[in-house]
């Protein structure tokens, strides 16, 4: 157990330096920070020895056979999961909130196929960011800043990887399930931005738990209530990420249903976007 606390900590100490940089207005760019998550990623594969080599899908399997291939495929996943916790970041109790979720997610899928240590491993997770959490939600007292964001998603992406090392029999995709809320805010940011003709790097105020806080002060609260609609936002984005981590459980021997139910939640959830978009541009004046 202390070893695996010890190499993922060591390992995140090269994303977290970079997050710490730019908290202290250092200034770093996104595409360092970026750089940082994947060498944080190659540390934790030479240092674990682990590397994803099962997918699920047959024709990239037979590539991930090519351990030069399977190391930086792993490093690519790592990075943007990573980054992926930074990016949903923006209201009060949210990424602390969404990586609990997953981590109990990962901690059940653990049970289900009798691995204690994940288990454990996952739980003491969860009670470091309760511990969080209490300071950060709902009125920000503590915030965990781009340093803390990185490191706890390097952290829990390492946990889902070394629990699908240990685990041959869990379908891969239903671990991609668990993480299926920052996976969902990531694509479709980049999609978004890609679609717009804007920089992928730089920030917009287009994601869906800023449109839900803003739906909320539209619709309820007033323009004026942010202190209220900020954490009311992050309960329901909470709330919504449960929902894949839940359906996740079922699906741990079945790799092609996590597929499609991947699939479907992305639909749902995009359509929900755009009519919700739709409605406070068009109906909420």
């Amino acid at each position: 157990l202390y070893n695996y606390v010890l190499v993922v900590g060591a390992s995140a100490l090269p994303v977290f330096i970079g997050g710490l940089g730019e908290d202290i207005g250092l200034n770093v760019r996104p595409l360092f920070r970026l750089i940082l998550s994947f060498v944080s990623a190659a540390v934790a594969g030479l240092m674990f020895e682990v590397w994803i080599v099962h997918t699920g899908i047959y024709a990239l399997d037979f590539f991930l056979t090519v351990p030069v291939l399977a190391a930086l495929f792993t490093i690519f996943i790592s990075g943007s999961l990573c980054h992926s916790i930074n990016l949903i970041d923006g209201l009060h109790g949210l990424a602390l909130g969404v990586s609990a979720i997953i981590l109990l997610g990962l901690a059940s899928i653990s049970a289900n196929v009798g691995d204690a240590l994940m288990v454990k491993i996952c739980l003491g997770g969860v009670a470091c960011i309760s511990g969080l959490f209490i300071f950060n939600f709902p009125f920000g007292k503590l915030f965990l800043g781009d340093a803390g964001a990185y490191t706890i998603g390097h952290v829990i992406t390492w946990i889902g990887i070394i629990l699908l090392n240990r685990n041959p029999s869990v379908a891969p995709f239903s671990v991609l399930l668990v993480f299926f809320w920052p996976v969902f805010e990531m694509t479709f940011s980049i999609l978004r931005r890609l679609l717009r003709r804007k920089s992928v790097v730089i920030p917009d105020r287009l994601h869906f738990h800023q449109l839900i806080m803003r739906g909320i002060e539209i619709l309820w609260l007033g323009r004026h209530r942010r202190n209220i609609a900020n954490p009311l936002a992050s309960l329901v984005i909470i709330s919504l990420s449960s929902i894949p981590v839940f359906v996740a459980q079922y699906t741990i021997d079945t790799n092609w249903a996590a597929v499609c139910f991947f699939i479907f939640f992305f639909v749902f959830f995009l359509l929900i976007y755009e009519f919700f978009k739709w409605f406070f541009i068009n109906v909420s004046r």
